[in-house]
């Protein structure tokens, strides 16, 4: 038996045709599918072209799969999961077809397809949780213009915005000044303004981000406070979900902290378990994914299938 897992956001989509042990039969990467960024018909191509391509590979597996799980980004509130699995189901017809949003898959790479709370932080940001009902709730994800804490973003404008304050003497000398001046090959903060302004301003901030944990390393006191209340942001956020929606578990629930900025998570887990026990949240554990979120789509594609996920599976996946 084998299934497909697929991860579509708004740049790439990735799709994986895998067996029921674990082992990788053929996997391609493709166009962006988010409907937002490329449409409704481009997103369908994109799938197409991902599923066409999977067969071509090892047609044999691909007579086998049984199972498809595809998690795409743009997909709450409308009726496109309904859009893209009829869509799904007449390419690839008599198997079990579900299309859920990115963060369940997200979510399920670090849970194995149980209960939790994912918290997405990369050039964006969103926290995002299911209940053993399977019932789904959300806190933050509105963009970077009215939200995304936590995220390189917001990181990233921090950090700018320290290196302005510097330079005007309204705040502290930073070595973020150094890091992100010469980041850029300009020597005055004043030449930072066409970069920060351009058409790609917000991919370019969030870029920065990395010299704020870079200034942090070093000790820098304004990059450690800059980390410090984006990580406490995102524990507030966090904490609001679990109480909002009840979402618990039998033991220590997961926190699955996954996306960009979560590469150096170790510079935010304070932050954020600051505020979870400030909001009286004691038992959980943070889970830092061992396998990319398309992973989660192949456990939510078993799960659909077979009703779990041994350990053969993991060790088998992890190692391709």
């Amino acid at each position: 038996m084998y299934v497909i897992g697929i991860d579509g956001g708004g740049t790439k989509t990735t799709g994986v045709l895998v067996s029921e042990k674990g082992h990788v039969a053929a996997e391609i990467t493709v166009g962006a599918t988010n409907p937002n960024s490329v449409g409704m018909e481009q997103a369908k191509e994109e799938l197409k072209q991902l599923l066409f391509a999977l067969k071509e590979q090892n047609e044999l597996a691909y007579q086998q799969v049984s199972s498809l799980f595809a998690g795409l980004s743009g997909m709450e509130g409308t009726n496109r999961q309904e859009v893209i699995k009829e869509f799904l189901q007449k390419l690839i017809p008599g198997i079990l077809v579900e299309v859920d949003n990115d963060a369940i898959i997200a979510l399920y790479s670090g849970t194995m397809g149980l209960p939790g709370v994912v918290q997405i932080s990369g050039t964006g940001s969103i926290t995002y949780g299911v209940d053993r009902d399977n019932n789904r709730y959300r806190v933050g994800g509105w963009g970077y213009l009215v939200g995304d804490e936590g995220s390189g973003y917001a990181i990233g404008k921090a950090g700018v915005s320290a290196v302005f304050q510097a330079y005007d003497g309204t705040g502290n000398e930073t070595l973020l000044t150094k890091l992100i001046l010469t980041h850029f090959q300009i020597d005055n903060p004043a030449a930072l303004i066409p970069f920060i302004y351009e058409e790609k301003a917000r991919e370019t901030i969030a870029s920065l981000s990395r010299h704020v944990m870079a200034a942090a390393d070093q000790k820098d006191g304004v990059a450690l406070q800059i980390l410090n209340e984006q990580a406490e942001l995102l524990g507030h956020q966090i904490a609001t979900l679990i109480k909002r929606g009840n979402v618990r578990t039998d033991t220590s629930l997961p926190i699955v902290l996954t996306g960009g900025v979560m590469n150096r998570a170790d510079l935010l887990q304070a932050g954020i378990e600051k505020q979870l026990k400030e909001h009286k949240i004691y038992s959980f554990h943070f889970v830092l994914p061992k396998i990319a979120p398309v992973g989660g789509a192949v456990i939510a594609a078993l799960r659909a299938e077979v009703g779990k996920v041994d350990g053969e599976f993991m060790v088998n996946f992890i190692k391709e």
